[in-house]
């Protein structure tokens, strides 16, 4: 009897201890997935807002030609902003800045439709160097750009590209033709042409050598959205990153975003860090005078580790995202586990007001 109590306390000891043993290796391995998730959320967005106002060569100095047409397009006064953030509340949008039409385009699958409410929307613009030239130099009068190779078939109709030969002004166009581009032929040379409507300005008013640099422009969007997927019969929420008008899934269990944008007052040297529709901001250039980025996000993991529901309040920034309630704009609650993850990024290639285009 002796020696079977004794053996019942030691498999009741091995029992009690693997099974703790067991759940903080759970509570371990969703932690890692949780700090990975959030870690590389952060890197993807930095990644992009370091691209911020690149054009090539002569980036930060720049005058930027817009011939483009981009009448009766609200939001898109000035397709050369570098930064803007949009800000939907529980019911609606924020009057300020005006959603670009690129945010309503595709119906019930555009980010105006599918953003969630309560998470604000980052929008940047920027150039992709492309690794082609000129085969022959453009003059004052051109309607067209003779380019050496496509490559990847990048350059569509459509496409907007902005030519730049390294000196004061660069001009932002607007691909009007189809270029003929298969994998088989994405490196034979190619016109491309300036007609209307995709451009108000046709022709050219500058000289540009064949050794000119040629930039896809990048009009980008991060967003949270709901996936259309279940885990114990609550919706799951991810980070997406729009480009050319495709969406792409990044980090599964992203919550919420938040948005902060630090600018420089108009004729002054101060800085103010305000929400994105704030009105000072949206007057003006200030918006054009973003320096630095604020974000943070909401991250889940999707094990059920700790004891009970999840019904802390969260911060993110000035932002506070409490358990929701009846699948309100909060977090999904739950037995998982959570973080904020934030940073703040300063837009190293923005360039003073005198040097940028309209």
């Amino acid at each position: 009897m002796i020696a079977l109590v004794i053996g019942a306390i030691l498999l009741l000891g091995g029992t009690t201890a693997f099974l703790s043993l067991k759940k903080a290796t759970a509570v371990e391995r969703s932690l890692a997935r949780l700090q990975d998730g959030g870690r590389l959320a952060v890197d993807l967005v930095s990644e992009d807002l370091r691209k911020v106002h690149f054009w090539g060569c002569n980036t930060g100095g720049v005058f930027l030609s817009n011939m483009t047409n981009t009448s009766g397009i609200a939001g898109a006064e000035n397709p050369l902003w570098g930064v803007r953030a949009y800000e939907k509340t529980s019911s609606a949008w924020a009057n300020t800045p005006a959603l670009p039409t690129t945010m309503s385009a595709g119906g019930d699958d555009s980010i105006e439709t599918r953003a969630r409410a309560g998470s604000d929307v980052l929008s940047l613009r920027t150039g992709e160097l492309l690794p082609t030239n000129l085969t022959s130099p453009v003059s004052p009068g051109d309607t067209s750009v003779n380019l050496r190779s496509n490559p990847g078939c990048a350059i569509q109709q459509n496409s907007d590209l902005v030519l730049t030969g390294c000196k004061i002004t660069a001009n932002l166009l607007r691909v009007s033709n189809v270029p003929n581009c298969t994998p088989t032929t994405a490196n034979n040379p190619h016109t491309v042409t300036l007609d209307t409507p995709q451009n108000s300005v046709t022709a050219f008013d500058v000289a540009y050598a064949t050794n000119s640099q040629i930039l896809l422009f990048r009009d980008v969007f991060w967003y949270v959205a709901d996936t259309g997927r279940k885990r114990s019969q609550k919706p799951v929420y991810a980070l997406y990153r729009q480009t050319a008008g495709s969406s792409t899934e990044m980090i599964e269990g992203v919550e919420a975003m938040q948005i902060k944008l630090e600018h420089r007052i108009e004729g002054t040297s101060n800085q103010r860090q305000v929400d994105p529709s704030d009105a000072i901001l949206n007057s003006g250039e200030n918006y054009d005078a973003v320096t630095v980025v604020h974000f943070a996000v909401l991250l889940q993991t999707f094990e059920d580790v700790i004891e009970t529901p999840d019904t802390r309040s969260y911060s993110l920034l000035d932002t506070t995202v409490a358990a929701a309630s009846g699948g309100g704009v909060g977090h999904n609650g739950g037995r998982v586990l959570r973080e904020v993850f934030s940073t703040a990024i300063t837009l190293r290639n923005a360039a003073p007001f005198s040097a940028r285009g309209n």
